[in-house]
């Protein structure tokens, strides 16, 4: 998709562990809390963002956030207040079982610095440093189990990309693979040739 588009690809844990390294007053704060095992809070991801990922002009897409209303709520609010904008919100499959196997594979390193990664099959070594890497999320933490629900509004549907649509109007479309994302996109692309 990313090629088809001529965009980078940029992910929340790759703009966190930028923040981090960079030594600012955020990268500080976002450090304490990582640090501390906390779940970020919405208004520093959307602080996080204003800084590294809308900064310049460059097609970019933004992959796993926001996942959650009060995560879109927070970005909304921040984007009002610069010249920022969405051109689209794109969802593939994000039923309650898809996103729970991606919090089951989801790992980190115990150094913070180190990139995330996620595997389906056993515990994954950090490519760094070479040490075993720990599940980034105890799916039988209540917290986690709420954060999993707090994806989903009362219909069932995808909270944060409802939220995104209705308050940032921009359009948001909805796949069950990957696959359906390139096909649609090489589709727009021939018409347009």
């Amino acid at each position: 998709m990313a090629s088809l588009l001529e965009a980078e690809v940029v992910s929340i844990g790759n703009l966190l562990r930028a923040e981090v390294k960079s030594n600012t007053k955020l990268g500080k704060e976002i450090e304490t809390a990582l640090y501390g095992g906390e779940i970020l809070s919405a208004d520093i991801v959307s602080k996080l963002l204003l800084h590294r990922f809308f900064r310049d002009s460059a097609r970019k897409i933004l992959v796993n956030y926001p996942i959650n209303t009060m995560q879109a709520e927070s970005l909304v609010e921040s984007m009002k207040k610069s010249e920022y904008g969405v051109t689209a919100c794109v969802v593939v499959d994000s039923t309650k079982k898809v996103i729970t196997r991606k919090f089951e594979s989801q790992f980190h390193c115990a150094d913070p610095l180190h990139p995330s990664l996620e595997s389906s099959a056993g515990i994954p070594e950090c490519e760094v440093c070479g040490r075993p890497m720990i599940h980034s999320y105890d799916l039988s933490n209540d917290k986690v189990a709420y954060l999993i629900d707090s994806y989903f509004n009362e219909n069932g549907v995808l909270s944060s990309a409802s939220t995104l649509s209705e308050k940032l109007r921009v359009e948001t479309f909805w796949f069950t693979t990957p696959e359906e994302v390139v096909n649609q996109i090489q589709g727009l692309s021939h018409e347009n040739a």
